[in-house]
């Protein structure tokens, strides 16, 4: 909602409104930068261990497989890089697309949560159930079946200001279905797929932060 302003005072809110140049005022609009993902630290981590990179697979994938029956979590890593250093945050939101053309995930697990990991020096079967920094920062209650995906959205703003404050260089989330064995034994695909494609910034995960003054 635009302020009211006293008469002398209309051409400053008119140079705010097309130029950040205009601090004189005492507006400083809020600035906003894009975190792209970390593709050394995002991709999918199976029950056994094997991890599988989005330079390899163009999906990040939770759920379990057929015929093995092996689980799998997803994890997702942002590159903090692009924050300038003491930057105040006021708010950060994770955007990524995802569906569920798999079988029934949902309906076999449930919601599917999202934790807070630490992933910075490597991804291995460690970071299956370790290296949380705090579980159940979100859910996820269902998605569409098929090809068509849905935009998620999560503020990540508190996960981010840590890994800040703690010198990590990426903030990293892992989403995981809530079982810790193999989830089932039908031989069936139930998957979750969150698009992760290396070429194309718009299909793969992203967060918009927000700077303050």
């Amino acid at each position: 909602m635009a302020r009211n302003f006293k008469s002398g005072l209309f051409l400053c809110l008119s140079l705010t409104a097309i130029s950040a140049v205009a601090t004189g005022c005492g507006i400083i609009p809020p600035q906003t930068i894009t975190l792209d993902t970390a593709f050394d630290r995002t991709g999918t981590l199976r029950g056994d261990g094997q991890f599988t990179g989005m330079l390899t697979n163009n999906f990040v994938i939770a759920g379990d497989e057929g015929n093995t029956n092996q689980p799998q979590r997803g994890i997702i890593s942002l590159s903090l890089n692009p924050i300038p250093a003491g930057a105040t945050i006021t708010q950060v939101v994770l955007r990524l697309e995802a569906s569920a053309p798999e079988g029934n995930p949902f309906t076999d697990f449930g919601a599917m949560q999202v934790d807070h990991v630490n992933v910075v020096s490597s991804i291995t079967i460690v970071n299956y159930v370790g290296g949380t920094l705090a579980e159940n920062i979100a859910s996820i209650p269902s998605l569409p079946s098929g090809l068509l995906r849905e935009v998620v959205e999560i503020d990540i703003t508190t996960q981010v200001q840590e890994d800040l404050a703690a010198g990590r260089p990426i903030s990293s989330f892992r989403f995981q279905f809530p079982f810790l064995a193999t989830p089932s034994a039908d031989g069936t695909f139930d998957q979750v797929f969150i698009s992760a494609n290396q070429n194309d910034i718009t299909l793969r995960p992203t967060a918009t932060v927000t700077l303050g003054s």
